[in-house]
């Protein structure tokens, strides 16, 4: 072979081993960042993804808390950091839902600035009200609030919280209702009010309710997602009770700065998806109320666009502030 070859020869080989290096992922540690404290719900998830991708990448994957301005600050860290597949965010509607309808300026557009990579899970939530309320569902709800305009309290976990936005979506889906809204820290707080008859109505999660529904304390009239929830299937959503296409919650989910390549969220998803419906996994997130509610990439991608919409449509509707 002519010299000039044997160069051109090992110099493609040399370019081609350079080129097979960097396909490698993940070739170092990935950070999941968790935009809230930790012992929170996304921070739970993440370190149980966590768990499972070190595993099967034999990478370690490691949850990093960085909360802070109602989740902006760890969102934007992620929004604004390389595109290569090592600064991922555990995101919720709150991110991509809520709050770019209510904030005056968003560092970052959630619908642009991130890759979602995958939709793992849901809370649904319900409107629970005290045993003696004379309702059973959503229409007798409805009617009986709709006679006592500003009579009745609800409670929920904030002024723009997925709670509260679902009651003012409700009321004005049907017809206007008027209501005493008195917003918690928390959904411990907002359900204690209940029990403790303080409250005539909460807005909920399911996973929060649930036993106290179960043990007669509280009325389930519905829930407010399309589907009806794992953990209550015989609540039976507003969609069905005259709202048709009612469908908001709280979702979570893992995403990646805009502009990762389509190869590594590929990589991310499958074994994502195979460690959520693993046996473990899911007893894990049973045992804490979660639900699963996985979409790919594509499919997320829409849906965070119709929540986005959906929402913004409550906030702009009821003139929400923040806080």
């Amino acid at each position: 072979m002519p010299r000039w070859r044997l160069i051109v020869s090992l110099m493609f080989c040399g370019f081609t081993a350079v080129c097979g290096a960097q396909e490698v992922y993940p070739a170092r540690q990935v950070h999941l960042i968790v935009p809230t404290n930790a012992g929170g719900v996304p921070d739970t998830l993440a370190r149980i993804l966590a768990q499972k991708l070190t595993a099967h990448f034999s990478r370690p994957f490691v949850v990093e808390n960085r909360p802070g301005a109602a989740n902006l600050i760890g969102s934007d860290y992620v929004a604004k950091s390389q595109a290569d597949g090592y600064t991922l965010l555990i995101g919720t509607s709150q991110v991509f839902g809520i709050l770019p309808a209510m904030h005056p300026k968003m560092p970052f557009d959630a619908a642009k600035d991130f890759t979602p990579i995958l939709r793992m899970t849901d809370s649904p939530h319900l409107i629970v009200v005290q045993t003696s309320l004379p309702v059973n569902n959503i229409p007798e709800f409805v009617k009986y609030v709709a006679a006592r305009p500003g009579k009745l309290s609800y409670g929920t976990s904030g002024i723009g919280s997925s709670h509260h936005l679902i009651m003012e979506a409700l009321a004005s889906q049907s017809g206007g209702l008027k209501m005493i809204h008195v917003p918690f820290k928390g959904s411990q707080d907002n359900l204690a009010a209940l029990l403790g008859g303080n409250l005539d109505v909460s807005v909920i999660a399911v996973s929060s309710s649930i036993q106290q529904i179960k043990a007669g304390k509280i009325k389930a009239l519905g829930v407010s997602t399309a589907r009806r929830s794992t953990l209550a299937l015989d609540i039976v959503p507003f969609a069905e009770q005259g709202l048709p296409g009612f469908d908001l919650s709280n979702t979570t989910g893992l995403f990646a700065p805009a502009g990762t390549p389509r190869s590594i969220v590929s990589q991310l998803e499958a074994p994502s998806l195979m460690a959520l419906r693993s046996q473990d996994v899911m007893q894990s997130l049973e045992k804490i109320g979660f639900e699963l509610a996985i979409l790919g990439s594509e499919d997320y991608a829409k849906a965070i666009r119709a929540d986005l919409d959906a929402y913004g449509r409550v906030i702009r509707s009821a003139n929400v502030r923040m806080e």
